[in-house]
């Protein structure tokens, strides 16, 4: 089994799998031995977080989705790599949470390597978004335009300790459980000083360091 098959059974999450485990082993893997290229552009990643919902673990803000894992899935809040979804409903269209799974990795900040092999930093999620897709032709898309996640010979990068996310409790309004569900890393092949890049953009939410761990 090649690498990039390796990295599609990790996108499929049994019921029974330490999720916490398994979302620290995919962001080893695309810290270290991915990056997305776009025609010339490649793009390393900086920051991610994980969403993930099933019955065993009710990420109940994980944006609902039947899906492949592998996939691009675009929403309100950005672009996620999805994991093997699937939404159920009951006889009235809702959602059958005991029935379902879906879930996504978000990209929330990208190192995009230029020409001279600099970086530009592209912080926050839709502006990762953005960076990926706008500029493709409508009238006659080329494949390369599309982003593709690509593996890389490995890269020895340590991972900053996870931080965290609150996640709401199913049925219990008002109370939340937080989780160190959010990677990022300090990269040394970009712009060693991207959290003071960061800090003078803007930015959609908390930088990742001015965020708690458990």
């Amino acid at each position: 089994m090649n690498s990039v098959e390796e990295l599609k059974e990790m996108l499929i999450i049994k019921n029974d799998e330490d999720v916490e485990a398994k979302f620290k082993q995919i962001a080893e893997a695309l810290f270290q031995n991915y990056h997305i290229e776009k025609e010339t552009e490649i793009y390393d990643f900086l920051e991610i977080e994980f969403y993930y919902f099933n019955e065993q673990h009710p990420d109940i803000i994980t944006y609902p989705r039947t899906i492949d894992g592998g996939k691009w899935f675009l929403h309100a809040s950005g672009i996620d790599i999805s994991f093997q979804s699937k939404v159920e409903t009951d006889e009235k269209g809702k959602i059958d949470y005991t029935n379902s799974f879906f879930g996504g990795i978000l990209i929330r900040s990208l190192s995009k390597r230029t020409a001279n092999d600099s970086s530009r930093v592209i912080g926050g999620p839709r502006r990762c978004l953005y960076e990926l897709f706008n500029g493709i032709d409508v009238f006659n898309p080329r494949t390369e335009s599309f982003p593709k996640l690509v593996y890389n010979q490995k890269a020895y990068i340590s991972l900053e300790l996870p931080v965290q996310r609150k996640i709401p409790k199913m049925g219990n309004k008002g109370k939340c459980v937080a989780k160190n569900y959010c990677y990022f890393v300090r990269r040394n092949d970009c712009n060693s000083n991207w959290y003071d890049e960061l800090e003078k953009k803007y930015y959609s939410g908390a930088l990742p360091w001015n965020r708690k761990r458990i």
